[in-house]
């Protein structure tokens, strides 16, 4: 897939997004460390698009990812456990095969990170990975998010078997990175 990093749109999910969501759910690497549990055919994953395009709840915010023809899906971007009695929030983020290791999730981590402590004026965020994923510590790393610890035995794969997780935090305190793509993030 040719795609165009040049600038990215993050954007709340659509019935079009249906199939490329689809796609995405079904990659090998998203199903084993950040997998969307319930995508599994084009209409559970345009269910998928629906539910996670309301944000009327208050408990999570969940954008796609879009390149900048806005014709190919790179990733997803959320915020979930949204808490705005404690101002924190956990994040989360996918990308898709053709867009890894080009600075998608990294650039998307910091533009979601900026408008949750403007907008919902959190005072933290939490990342967590699989301490067997390097390129999530990487990520997490690189936009600014300080490893604080080991949550032992903590996440389950799709083959149930479990894993330690590393936890990062970000406070509204911290430094912005540099160095991110162009983002724009619609609300």
């Amino acid at each position: 897939m040719d795609i165009d990093l040049s600038g990215l749109i993050l954007r709340r999910p659509v019935d079009v997004d249906a199939e490329q969501v689809l796609a995405l759910a079904l990659d090998p690497a998203v199903r084993r460390w950040n997998p969307i549990r319930k995508v599994e055919d084009v209409e559970t994953a345009r269910s998928w698009c629906r539910q996670n395009s309301d944000w009327s709840v208050g408990d999570h915010a969940t954008w796609v990812v879009l390149d900048g023809t806005r014709s190919a899906l790179v990733g997803t971007c959320a915020l979930y456990d949204i808490s705005l009695t404690e101002a924190t929030a956990g994040i989360g983020y996918r990308v898709s095969p053709a867009a890894r290791g080009r600075g998608v999730a990294r650039s998307c981590v910091n533009a979601v990170t900026l408008w949750a402590f403007e907008e919902y004026h959190l005072a933290r965020l939490q990342l967590a990975h699989s301490v067997d994923n390097d390129a999530s510590c990487h990520v997490a790393l690189a936009s600014g998010f300080a490893q604080e610890g080991t949550l032992r035995s903590s996440y389950v794969d799709i083959e149930h078997v479990r894993h330690d997780e590393h936890i990062h935090g970000r406070i509204v305190a911290d430094p912005v990175p540099d160095g991110d793509l162009i983002v724009h993030l619609e609300r």
